[in-house]
């Protein structure tokens, strides 16, 4: 045992020396750089070996996972240790403000300073949020409305027997998946092209009827697809605009005041589209495509006004 971690021991002192002593220097980081993923690579491997051999119950898995989180928490924190460094500076020198006027990528740091904070006032119509905020959140209410739940898809799976009872948890793996890539492309676009990158949901929550509630299973499986894109819009970039439409003083409330929104009417929405089922899936597809004509309406403003700093 001993001939077998002293050896190591030394090699890993020697590379802790030598990362300490040449780390800054341009050749140095170049091979660390490339180095970076091997050793990522020879960790995960590792780690999932220790895993699969001592995970043996759930609770073990559990706590598992909630290590992990700790440390992915600590690796932010501390490559962030002050995200409030990253707010634009307002007229009067504090830190608040979501976004530059002009800008539709992400935040910058403080040094950037913000435009005069008058124009902002000159958005706050009510309740202390602009004009902007209760249009997007308009907007964000009328295109969730008509976003059917997967409880309803799934029930019209099951009864019009489209597919077998087995693969409908299958297709809402696929949905899931899709759901994920869909969040990471949308946060790539809205950091890209601003409020631009959310025109794609109102085409894509309109389409899910026609697709979803086919009885034909190649069309359930495309729709699948469609809703999995759909869903990763509204999970992540959605919720992410709100920052750039709120100061950050008052970002509390304007989240929850959307969310008290978003939630309520992606209710009302499902609840309706499960009456309408009952009468004819035509009916669902004339109810989502009307409310998406109204959303993309709501939008349009959104999209060809810049974004100027949100109301103090």
């Amino acid at each position: 045992g001993t001939c077998f971690i002293l050896p190591a021991m030394a090699i890993v002192l020697a590379i802790t020396w030598a990362y300490t002593r040449f780390a800054s220097l341009a050749l140095a980081q170049g091979v660390l750089y490339g180095v970076k993923p091997v050793v990522i690579a020879v960790v995960v491997q590792a780690i999932w070996g220790l895993a699969r051999s001592a995970v043996k119950t759930k609770r073990l898995a559990f706590i598992g996972l909630a290590a992990l989180a700790l440390v992915a928490l600590g690796v932010v924190r501390r490559a962030v240790p002050t995200p409030a460094a990253y707010e634009p500076a307002r007229a009067d020198g504090s830190i608040g403000s979501a976004r530059p006027a002009g800008s539709a990528g992400p935040h910058e740091p403080a040094a950037a300073a913000a435009p005069v904070a008058g124009r902002a006032r000159r958005g706050q119509t009510f309740r202390g949020f602009s004009r902007r905020y209760w249009l997007y959140t308009a907007f964000s209410a009328a295109t969730v409305t008509g976003f059917a739940t997967f409880g309803v898809l799934s029930y019209h799976l099951e009864v019009r027997h489209v597919v077998a009872p087995a693969v409908i948890p299958v297709v809402y793996a696929l949905a899931m998946g899709v759901d994920a890539l869909a969040a990471l492309a949308s946060g790539f676009f809205y950091d890209r092209f601003g409020f631009r990158g959310l025109l794609v949901l109102p085409l894509l929550t309109a389409g899910v009827p026609f697709l979803s509630f086919s009885t034909r299973a190649a069309l359930v499986w495309i729709g699948a697809i469609v809703w999995g894109g759909a869903l990763g819009v509204h999970e992540s970039t959605m919720r992410a605009a709100v920052a750039d439409l709120v100061p950050a003083e008052r970002r509390g409330t304007g989240y929850g005041l959307f969310t008290a929104v978003y939630g309520l009417t992606w209710l009302g929405g499902s609840t309706a589209i499960g009456v309408l089922y009952a009468h004819s899936t035509a009916s669902i597809e004339l109810f989502v495509g009307a409310l998406q004509v109204v959303a993309a309406a709501l939008l349009v403003p959104l999209v060809r006004r810049r974004p100027g700093p949100p109301s103090a």
